[in-house]
């Protein structure tokens, strides 16, 4: 916690700290139908309204925790293409994941579900490679070698990712 810590925000806020392992999740494009989506504008609005500012960090806690749980159950219910079910198309996720480990990363755990991946990394400088352009070249290679696989063309993956840091042995 002493340590200096980088912020930024896409959709999402995105805290980036030297040393520290991120739990990382991205996911393919079409795996949150766009029912799904109009329903965490509803529950974030909701939310908003309910919770009126100033908010305390156990109000931001609690809108960040319910949707995570809206969001991996409805990926785990499978939507989309799937087409990380495909061994051919989980084997190319799984080269990307391993093809800098110990080299500009230290891979952990990691899964590859048919929509999406999760992934345990801890990056070995945030100042010369970031998460964030780790995780850009997961997606943008195996993006382009399933495409090619498959005879098609157009983005795979959802642009922005999902990652936090492991704060320690309860939270990993």
């Amino acid at each position: 916690p002493l340590k200096p810590m980088r912020i930024y925000y896409r959709a999402l806020p995105h805290w980036r700290q030297e040393g520290v392992t991120y739990f990382a999740t991205f996911r393919l494009n079409d795996s949150l139908p766009d029912g799904r989506l109009r329903e965490l504008s509803a529950l974030r609005s909701q939310w908003e309204r309910l919770n009126p500012p100033p908010r305390s960090e156990i109000q931001w806690q609690e809108i960040s925790r319910t949707t995570i749980q809206h969001i991996e159950r409805w990926l785990d219910e499978g939507s989309g293409s799937c087409i990380l079910a495909e061994q051919f198309a989980a084997e190319i996720v799984e080269s990307k994941l391993k093809h800098f480990d110990g080299v500009h990363y230290e891979l952990g755990a990691y899964v590859i579900m048919p929509n999406h991946v999760h992934a345990l990394v801890r990056p070995f400088s945030d100042a010369e490679l970031p998460l964030e352009l780790i995780v850009q070249a997961w997606k943008a290679i195996s993006s382009r070698e399933i495409n090619q696989a498959r005879g098609e063309t157009g983005r795979l993956w959802q642009l922005e990712s999902f990652d936090r840091i492991v704060r320690d042995e309860e939270h990993l």
